[in-house]
């Protein structure tokens, strides 16, 4: 099933609740599953796309659907959820009804990069993503990089989110930075692979970067961040790395 193409000019992620008004400025919001139905509906009547994370792989413990997780479900000795655990699958496929039922347009897929610690969950991870297109078939479905698997992507998604698209956050220093040399190499390198994903088969590139827009270099960030996105015609998003302010628009395209 060929999933339609994702038509938005500006997206943005934002992990508390309210600032509805602030949100409803983007075309597109990736949101908790926890803000409020009634949130929810308000975005959509205003025109917003609204997109629930959710994460095949990992558990923060906030989750509503956290206390059916049971040790067995986990990779031995890791905090880390095994895709092919069938009880897992199911709670997997409950938490999108409860999402659906919460009003959201589609999903947010986090982690997809863990195959790349963990090859064997290349195919359970594929297959849950299908099964998950198979019971929303016009729904939104967008997966966080998840690159080393993305031919076989492909045909259940909408969009792509680079997370980590030129600036990042730097634990060391405590400061957001720009990637450079063979990081900025590499990241250039994606870029084109994505850009051609994007050209031929309308997967839909969100260039995720990370700047404080209270600093005074978010104005130097913020061109540098735009420039290469339209190098690439990718939309892009500037946010801080807890996801808890919206970074307003105005902000963004100054």
């Amino acid at each position: 099933m060929k999933a339609e193409k994702l038509k938005v000019s500006s997206f943005t992620v934002y992990y508390g609740r309210g600032r509805i008004r602030e949100l409803s400025n983007f075309d597109l919001a990736i949101l908790s599953p926890l803000l409020d139905s009634r949130e929810v509906s308000a975005l959509n009547s205003l025109g917003t796309i609204t997109i629930s994370y959710l994460n095949l792989t990992l558990l923060g413990g906030w989750e509503p659907w956290a206390s059916k997780v049971r040790e067995a479900m986990f990779l031995p000795g890791k905090a880390v959820i095994n895709p092919e655990n069938p009880e897992w699958r199911k709670t997997i496929l409950e938490a999108v009804g409860y999402i659906n039922r919460k009003g959201f347009q589609g999903f947010f897929i986090d982690s997809m990069d863990m195959v790349d610690l963990y090859p064997e969950m290349a195919e359970p991870l594929v297959s849950l993503v299908a099964e998950i297109r198979r019971r929303n078939p016009g729904c939104p479905l967008i997966v966080n990089r998840g690159f080393s698997i993305l031919q076989k992507l492909t045909p259940h998604i909408n969009g792509l989110v680079f997370d980590g698209f030129a600036t990042y956050y730097n634990p060391s220093t405590l400061q957001y930075e720009k990637w450079r040399n063979s990081d900025l190499e590499w990241m250039l390198e994606t870029c084109g692979r994505l850009r051609r994903l994007q050209e031929t088969l309308g997967i839909k590139v969100l260039a995720l970067a990370y700047a404080n827009p209270r600093d005074r270099r978010f104005p130097e960030y913020r061109e540098y961040v735009s420039k290469l996105a339209r190098r690439f015609g990718f939309t892009y998003y500037i946010a801080e790395r807890d996801f808890l302010t919206v970074t307003p628009r105005r902000m963004l395209e100054a």
